[in-house]
């Protein structure tokens, strides 16, 4: 699932720079909770979530903001690149 996972998020921040979009970035929890810290925080809490996802489970959320993602890209070859990419990670989560 690690490739899925890497090949999700690897479409959807290159498609997110040819739509013009910034790309967010993931941070370690612990990192963030000292940057909270650093920046004046006094108590800082998270959890973990460590549910194991199972095939098309991890593509849901993923589906939805990759379609709404197409729709900003405007040159059809980008938009059918990033929909074979997409087919590749529903092929490896499958």
């Amino acid at each position: 699932m690690q490739d899925v996972w890497a090949g999700k998020w690897c479409i959807l921040k290159s498609g997110m720079i040819f739509a013009g979009e910034f790309p967010y970035n993931e941070m370690a929890p612990d990192l963030l909770e000292n940057l909270c810290y650093l920046i004046g925080f006094d108590k800082v809490e998270w959890t973990e979530h460590t549910e194991i996802y199972q095939g098309g489970n991890v593509l849901n959320s993923f589906q939805k903001r990759f379609d709404a993602l197409l729709k900003e890209i405007v040159i059809e070859s980008l938009r059918a690149g990033f929909s074979e990419m997409a087919m590749d990670v529903r092929n490896k989560a499958a």
